[in-house]
């Protein structure tokens, strides 16, 4: 099971509940932070080295940098079946009482994949009816003009020239502008299902909201307008590959079209790129305030390796390679 990259910590509860009334604060100190290492464990919930493995006192002293004494101490105290907030099972890990409870994560892929299906069945359901308006009012002008053929109007009487116009359809993303795509993301918060649906509606197949999302976070840095303006300008180009993978590397302009327009090997650029830029940073020649960016890029990120797994940082990331 993956481990979690945070926790949730319920304010009025801590604040104003028992917490703060039965612990000291360094008792507190240490509840919390335990939490934080049930987050990051191989077991979501229980502290422990791996499945059936315990933390002795010593190894937690290190890991959290306090007092071997207040480790027992707040052991001892939320343990106690008063204030019963940890349970210290037959291996000897620390159990999060009430962890599923108060902890489980929401599953976003799962909620931008039901958006997107309401969505598109609600877009597929206006659609339906506005054909289904359309036939009825082509039947009706249909038996109209029959009328008229059998019974034409008396050359006294003025025709009334005026008629209802059809009710135009509603907009679909299929007929947005730039400007209209901007204004639905400027509209709504769910910038990720939007730019998911202009993907799919200007170029076709399906995109992963989650690597979409990461984009979106990583190179445009939230900027959904901008996104959606290489997207549009990008809408019709020849490309090989993953169109996503093109827009993320056509933010930094680091996407070389040949002449004539041809379909272009981007990924191929990403490869030189990426390796110029390792020659770069090895020779120190990209600016300081560049350099993290550059590092980032290259997965050379270095982060503290987790006390519990000896791999990669405590939130996440990859250690330097």
């Amino acid at each position: 099971m993956p481990r979690m990259r945070w926790v949730r910590l319920w304010t009025q509860e801590t604040l104003y509940g028992t917490t703060n009334r039965e612990l000291t604060l360094e008792e507190r100190a240490i509840w919390f932070e335990m939490l934080a290492l049930a987050g990051d464990s191989p077991t979501p919930g229980i502290i422990c080295v791996s499945p059936g493995v315990s933390l002795t006192d010593a190894q937690l002293s290190s890991i959290l940098d306090a007092p071997e004494a207040l480790i027992r101490q707040a052991k001892t105290k939320l343990s106690d079946p008063q204030i019963n907030k940890i349970n210290i099972n037959g291996t000897g890990c620390i159990q999060i009482v009430n962890w599923s409870r108060y902890q489980s994560e929401f599953d976003r892929e799962s909620y931008q994949r039901e958006y997107m299906r309401s969505y598109r069945e609600r877009k597929s359901y206006t659609r339906k009816s506005n054909v289904g308006k359309s036939q009825q009012q082509n039947r009706t002008e249909g038996k109209g003009r029959e009328q008229k053929r059998r019974n034409p109007p008396s050359p006294h009487t003025p025709e009334d020239k005026t008629s209802a116009s059809p009710t135009p359809p509603p907009t679909t993303g299929a007929s947005l502008d730039l400007q209209g795509w901007l204004d639905w993301l400027a509209s709504s918060d769910n910038h990720v299902g939007i730019l998911g649906e202009m993907i799919t509606t200007l170029r076709g197949g399906e995109v992963s909201l989650s690597r979409l999302a990461s984009v979106l976070g990583r190179i445009y840095y939230r900027d959904a307008g901008n996104m959606a303006g290489v997207i549009w300008k990008n809408k019709d180009r020849q490309i090989s590959g993953d169109f996503l993978s093109y827009v993320e590397m056509a933010k930094g302009g680091e996407v070389n079209h040949p002449p004539g327009g041809k379909p272009h090997d981007f990924e191929e650029d990403n490869r030189i790129y990426e390796r110029n830029l390792r020659v770069q940073l090895e020779r120190g020649e990209i600016p300081e305030h560049k350099i993290a960016k550059a590092r980032e890029r290259l997965g050379l990120e270095t982060i503290p390796p987790s006390p519990l797994s000896g791999k990669g940082g405590d939130d996440g990331h990859t250690a330097e390679r």
